[in-house]
């Protein structure tokens, strides 16, 4: 059942005001999603804790289908959140919220507009705290021009364990103590403080074009 509402989530997009979500494919603009403005949804992350309330990760491009620069915080890629609240309506993120996403998604490199505007890479803590054979535990954003049209996708790397395979990102589930008020607060400022038992990552095989789905679990 997950499988099929985090395909459906992906092929929808979440319109302004309570509308409901309309088809589109991941990657591409979106520019009808309150005020947004236009913007590439990467993946979904997803939690344990109120599972119906999922958040979007996109970045935003230039004509030139580059990354552009976020002015807020030093010049990094663009890479910002909003909430999908019970799989279907949009609603803005608050801002400590962002902050605390932004903690379990750490840039790679301060540099990338000189190595190339097109790409970056994030970090993800929580497949950090997890035992995983993946060759590092980084998502990498790519962005391209494909016909009249720019496209950015997320990418990763899969260990030996999935002979290396690198999928198409689709979602980040994590699985993690019950939370309370106080836990969810302290998740907004400190997201190590709470605890985490799994990381499933799911998407598609960049070489077959087959579903993938991995659990990495945390030590005993």
């Amino acid at each position: 059942m997950r499988l099929f509402i985090v395909a459906f989530l992906l092929m929808h997009l979440v319109s302004l005001h309570n509308a409901l979500a309309r088809s589109s494919l991941p990657g591409t603009a979106v520019s009808n999603v309150g005020d947004v403005g236009e913007h590439y949804p990467l993946f979904l992350v997803e939690k344990s804790h109120h599972p119906e309330n999922i958040t979007i990760v996109y970045t935003k491009l230039d004509t030139h289908c580059r990354v552009l620069p976020d002015h807020e915080h030093g010049f990094l890629p663009t890479l910002d959140f909003y909430w999908l609240m019970d799989e279907t309506h949009y609603k803005p993120m608050a801002g400590p919220l962002k902050e605390g996403v932004r903690q379990r998604l750490q840039f790679t490199d301060a540099h990338w507009q000189q190595v190339d505007p097109t790409s970056f890479a994030v970090r993800t803590s929580d497949l950090s705290r997890v035992q995983h054979d993946l060759p590092s535990p980084t998502v990498q954003i790519k962005t391209e021009r494909k016909g009249d049209a720019c496209v950015a996708t997320a990418s990763l790397t899969l260990g030996p364990s999935n002979s290396h395979a690198t999928m198409k990102l689709e979602s980040i589930y994590t699985r993690t103590e019950e939370l309370t008020m106080l836990k969810t607060l302290q998740a907004m400022t400190a997201p190590d403080a709470i605890q985490i038992y799994a990381v499933t990552v799911k998407g598609t095989d960049v070489a077959t074009g087959k579903p993938i789905e991995r659990t990495y679990n945390a030590a005993n």
